[in-house]
């Protein structure tokens, strides 16, 4: 079965819904019935739900993409400077063999080589002849084997370079493809939302923060009950919020980050999936969550806290760090703008920056990059906690 389909259908049965609501004589009795709100809205975030679907796999296969291209860049590196290495020899050796040819002329060719030795006054003088001849010969053949193992590592280098070059260009073009399909579907989730009552878009979100709730909470059982299992494995004197009994702190962890109820950093049209520690250039790791949404879109803070930095230059381009009142730092890059003043107290859901590509993000799609720093200290993996505040 075509893994698009149930999409086309919800998004048809949707477009006939709102059409028919549009159709009525009196739209005012259609808002006045709640159950064709709520069905609508339900078939809404069903919708939306299926493009957010297949926004997380064009992210997926976007960032595959740019592992491939960062390294290919890298190997594209390493062969043009063999290359050069490889075309210097090539030069070396062809002017080390034109100037034993030219030598080997005016001595008489291999001929007057030869004539030399025959000219010897005696056995002794014939057997130093002989040998410096050798030496000759000798040296002329490991010059031309130079030149043949140059010229076959130029010709492999040359093929590899090409090679390279290809998959360059075709992984760009899976790129391109990718961010091209992402930024569809995020037109699209703009546009249902845009299509229906302000009645119908509050039902929507009433049912996400709704299923955002409950996924929270159930992030929060499971959290409590791992930190029992921890807690009843420790040995006695540690307890499981990393502290001896004497006070002295235990090494952090790095992990998923287990944050409070909080408000979704983007919304409502977003789509994230976890690249955490995926391969960036340099060597790097992903330290964050990337959130996509339309350029512009507001974002949030996630919790109650105070502004404490911003930046406007570097990797994350325009970027801010809320400290919040949980005692975590919470990090925005490539943000089109920052609202929020440094020392400002904001409230969470309150809008402190808007999303853009700016720094090192100028060739995808428009997203906030976000990371979560548990007191300040590394960042931990946001996205269990993201997935479970924006939920729906």
């Amino acid at each position: 079965m075509n893994p698009a389909r149930p999409l086309v259908v919800a998004v048809a049965l949707l477009a006939l819904s709102m059409a028919g609501l549009q159709g009525l004589p009196q739209p005012e009795a259609s808002a006045a019935s709640l159950a064709a709100a709520q069905a609508e809205a339900s078939a809404l975030r069903a919708t939306l739900s299926a493009l957010r679907e297949q926004s997380a796999e064009s992210i997926l296969k976007l960032e595959h993409a740019e592992e491939e291209l960062t390294q290919a860049v890298v190997a594209s590196v390493r062969l043009t400077q063999d290359l050069d290495a490889a075309r210097a020899q090539a030069r070396g050796t062809d002017g080390q063999l034109r100037r034993r040819v030219s030598a080997l002329y005016r001595s008489g060719g291999v001929v007057g080589l030869w004539a030399t030795v025959l000219d010897a006054r005696s056995p002794a003088e014939m057997v130093s002849r002989k040998a410096n001849v050798d030496a000759v010969v000798a040296a002329d053949a490991r010059i031309r084997n130079t030149a043949a193992q140059g010229s076959g590592r130029l010709a492999t280098l040359e093929r590899e370079s090409q090679d390279n070059a290809d998959v360059r260009a075709r992984v760009a073009q899976v790129a391109e493809e990718e961010s091209a399909a992402l930024t569809g579907s995020l037109e699209q989730q703009a546009a249902l939302l845009a299509g229906v009552s302000e009645r119908v878009r509050v039902m929507v979100e009433e049912q996400r923060r709704a299923a955002a709730a409950a996924e929270a909470g159930r992030l929060m059982r499971e959290q409590a009950a791992a930190r029992q299992v921890v807690a009843a494995s420790l040995p006695a004197g540690v307890s499981s919020a990393g502290a001896s009994s004497s006070g002295a702190p235990a090494g952090p962890v790095q992990g998923a980050y287990a944050g409070p109820p909080a408000v979704c950093p983007v919304g409502p049209v977003h789509s994230f999936t976890d690249t955490w520690h995926a391969a960036r250039s340099g060597g790097r790791k992903h330290q964050g969550t990337d959130v996509f949404a339309p350029h512009g879109s507001p974002a949030h803070a996630v919790v109650d806290g105070v502004v404490d930095k911003w930046s406007g230059g570097g990797l994350g381009g325009i970027a801010l760090w809320l400290r919040g009142d949980d005692g975590t730092r919470y990090y925005y890059a490539h943000n089109s703008a920052n609202v929020a003043p440094v020392g400002a107290r904001v409230r969470a859901g309150e809008v402190i920056a808007y999303v853009g590509n700016t720094g090192n993000a100028e060739t995808t799609p428009p997203h906030i990059h976000f990371e979560a720093h548990p007191r300040g200290g590394p960042a931990h993996n946001p996205y269990p906690w993201l997935a479970a505040i924006c939920a729906g």
